[in-house]
C-alpha cells in the first residue's frame, strides 16, 4: 500500500512540473518556456547578441529540446549564437513545428540549428552571414536568401535531403564547402537540389563541393547579361543547364534587358519568341552582351497617359515610364496628313515623364501623339496607342447664348466632361457651370453674361495618371469671344464657305490642302443638334437644300464656321 502511494505522488509531481513556465537569462537576453507536455514554446526576447555556446548542451534550454515544438526569436535579438539550438546527439533533437526569427537578426552562428527538423524558414532581410553547419541535417524543402546575405558557411544546408529549390540574393559573395551538398558520408543523403536561382550579377566564390557533384541536373537561373561571367567562373563553368531570368512570354515586341530587340533581327533566321540564351555574334558595344539574353514581358511598350493644354496653349504630354526597360523615349506627333507621325522629341529616361510641345498651338487644332521606347542599343519599340487632344470652339446662339462644340478626347476612358466659364478682360477665375455625359460633344450656355466670356473643357480619366507636378485632369484649349484675350483661331482663316447665305449648295474651300484630301464635316443647328454629317474633299459642295431656313454651324478641321440657309 505504501509503495502505490509513493508512485502516485511522483506521477503527480511530474505532471505539475511539466505544466509551469520556466526561464531565465542568457547574456543580455531573456528566455522563457511555456506550454505543457511535449508541446512547449521557447521564446527569446531582449536586445543584443545571443551568446555563443561551446556546445549545444551549454544552452540553458537544452534539456527541454525533445519537447520544444515552437521557437520564437523576437525583434531586438541581433544574433543567434553558435550551438544555440543544434544538437550533436541523436537523442536530443528539435522536431519543430514552427520557427520565427525576428527582423533584427543579422547573424546566424555555427551549428545554430544543426540537425533541427525544421519544416520551413524565413530568413530576415538583415541577416548578413550564416555560419558553418547552421542548418545542416534538417528537412527543409526550399530556402530563399534575402539580398542582405553575403556569406554562407561550410555545410550550412548540407544533409537537407529534400531541399529542391534555393534562391540566392543579389549580395551573396561566398558559398562554403559542401554548403548544399553532403560531406558527412552516406548516412545523410545529399539535397535533391533541382533549381538554383541566383540574383547576384557577379558569380559567388565557392568550392567544387559547394553543390551536388552532378551539376548538370541542376537548373541555374541567372540575371540577364551575366551568362558569360558565370560560364567563365570557377565551379560555375561545370553547370550546363543555365536559364536566363524571366518567364517565357510570347506575342510581345521588346524585352526587359538592357538590349531588347524586335521579334526579328538581321542576326537571326527565325523569329525570337521565347526566353533563353541565343548564341549569336553581335557587336559587344553599349553594354550589350555578345550573348543575347531574352526576357519577354507583356505590355512592355511605353504608353501615353494623358495630354492636356497648359496656360500657353501648348500640349503637355505625360506618359507611363517603363523603369529599367528604356534608356529614352521618342515622342511622335501626327502632322497634317492623317496617320503620318513625325518625330518631335527624345526624352532621357531619368528625366520627368512629362514634356511640353512648344511647337503645338491648341487654339488652332487638336493633335494626336504616340510614344516609343529606345534601348541602350538604340533600338526602338513599336509605337504606342495614340492620344488625341480636345479642341473647343464656340459660336453665338440666340438670346446671348453661346454654343460650345468640341471633339472628343481619345486615348483614355472617362465618364463626363466638366465645362468651365470665366468672364472679364482675361480668363483668370474659371467656374464649373455644367457637367455633361462623355458621349456629348456640345453644350449651349443659355445663362452666359454680357461681355467677354471664356470656356474650357476638362475630363478626369477613370484611371488617373499622376505626373511629377500632380497633373490629374485633362484640359482643352480656351475658347472665347474676346479676340484680345486669346489668340484668334488661325485655322478658321483657311476655310472659306460660299455662297453665304445659301439656298441649295454650300461650297467649302480649305487652303493648303490637296484636292483629294478627305475631311470629316458636321453641321449643327443653333440648338447644337447634329443635322448633317459626312466627308468631303477640297473644293467639295455640300447639298443643304433639305435644311430648314435658319442659322447653322459647319465644323471642319476642328473649326466651326457659321452660315445661313435661306
Amino acid at each position: 500500500m505504501k509503495r502505490k502511494m509513493l508512485l502516485l505522488s511522483i506521477t503527480m509531481l511530474f505532471s505539475v512540473a511539466s505544466a509551469y513556465a520556466q526561464g531565465g537569462t542568457t547574456g543580455p537576453l531573456t528566455w522563457e518556456i511555456t506550454g505543457t507536455g511535449n508541446n512547449l514554446t521557447l521564446t527569446i526576447s531582449g536586445n543584443g547578441d545571443m551568446p555563443d555556446y561551446s556546445e549545444s548542451s551549454n544552452a540553458p534550454w537544452y534539456y527541454f529540446t525533445n519537447n520544444i515544438k515552437t521557437i520564437i526569436i523576437e525583434n531586438g535579438v541581433t544574433s543567434i549564437g553558435n550551438y544555440a539550438f543544434g544538437s550533436l546527439s541523436s537523442y536530443y533533437m528539435y522536431f519543430l513545428s514552427s520557427l520565427t526569427i525576428g527582423s533584427s537578426v543579422t547573424r546566424i552562428g555555427d551549428y545554430a540549428f544543426y540537425r533541427c527538423q525544421i519544416p520551413s524558414i524565413i530568413i530576415p532581410d538583415k541577416v548578413v552571414s550564416i555560419g558553418n553547419y547552421a542548418f545542416c541535417g534538417g528537412k527543409l524543402t526550399s530556402v530563399i536568401f534575402p539580398n542582405s546575405v553575403t556569406t554562407i558557411g561550410n555545410n550550412a544546408f548540407s544533409g537537407n535531403r529534400y531541399l529542391y529549390s534555393v534562391t540566392l540574393g543579389s549580395s551573396v559573395a561566398s558559398i562554403g564547402d559542401c554548403a548544399f551538398y553532403n560531406c558527412e558520408g552516406t548516412a545523410c543523403p545529399p539535397p535533391e537540389l533541382k533549381t538554383l536561382t541566383i540574383l547576384a550579377v557577379t558569380p559567388p566564390v565557392c568550392t567544387p563541393r559547394a553543390f551536388d557533384l552532378i551539376p548538370e541536373d541542376i537548373t541555374v537561373i541567372i540575371p540577364c547579361l551575366t551568362f558569360n561571367s558565370y560560364i567563365n567562373a570557377p565551379v560555375w563553368n561545370a553547370f550546363t543547364n543555365y536559364v536566363i531570368d524571366g518567364p517565357s512570354t510570347p506575342d510581345v515586341t521588346f524585352y526587359n534587358t538592357k538590349c531588347y530587340l524586335p521579334f526579328t533581327d538581321n542576326n537571326f533566321t527565325e523569329p525570337i519568341l521565347y526566353t533563353g540564351v541565343y548564341y549569336v555574334s553581335l557587336p559587344n558595344t553599349d553594354n550589350c552582351d555578345s550573348i543575347i539574353c531574352l526576357t519577354l514581358v507583356e505590355n512592355s511598350r511605353p504608353q501615353l497617359c494623358m495630354i492636356s493644354v497648359n496656360e500657353n496653349s501648348h500640349n503637355e504630354i505625360v506618359w507611363k515610364a517603363n523603369e529599367g526597360l528604356a534608356a529614352s523615349y521618342n515622342i511622335y506627333r501626327e502632322e497634317n496628313q492623317s496617320g503620318n507621325y513625325e518625330w518631335v522629341a527624345n526624352i532621357e529616361s531619368n528625366s520627368p515623364n512629362i514634356w511640353v510641345d512648344t511647337g503645338s498651338n491648341a487654339q488652332n487644332r487638336s493633335y494626336r501623339y504616340k510614344i516609343a521606347g529606345v534601348d541602350t542599343c538604340a533600338k526602338e519599340s513599336v509605337l504606342s496607342a495614340s492620344h488625341k487632344t480636345m479642341n473647343l470652339n464656340i459660336g453665338p446662339g440666340t438670346n446671348n447664348s453661346w454654343i460650345l462644340i468640341w471633339n472628343a478626347y481619345e486615348g483614355v476612358t472617362f465618364s463626363t466632361y466638366n465645362i468651365y466659364r470665366a468672364t472679364g478682360e482675361t480668363p483668370e477665375a474659371f467656374e464649373l457651370i455644367e457637367t455633361v455625359p462623355a458621349y456629348d460633344s456640345y453644350y449651349i450656355d443659355f445663362s452666359a453674361p454680357e461681355g467677354h466670356v471664356y470656356y474650357m473643357i476638362e475630363i478626369v480619366p477613370n484611371a488617373p495618371c499622376i505626373a511629377g507636378d500632380q497633373i490629374v485632369s485633362i484640359k482643352s484649349n480656351i475658347a472665347t469671344n474676346n479676340s484680345v484675350g486669346i489668340k484668334e483661331n488661325a485655322t478658321a482663316s483657311k476655310i472659306t464657305v460660299y455662297p453665304n447665305p445659301t439656298t441649295k449648295e454650300l461650297r467649302v474651300e480649305i487652303a493648303d490642302r490637296a484636292r483629294n484630301d478627305v475631311t470629316d464635316i458636321v453641321i449643327f443647328d443653333i440648338m447644337g443638334k447634329t443635322v448633317m454629317q459626312g466627308k468631303l474633299d477640297n473644293f467639295s459642295v455640300i447639298n443643304v437644300a433639305s435644311l430648314a431656313k435658319g442659322m447653322y454651324y459647319l465644323k471642319v478641321l476642328d473649326t466651326v464656321v457659321k452660315f445661313v440657309k435661306d
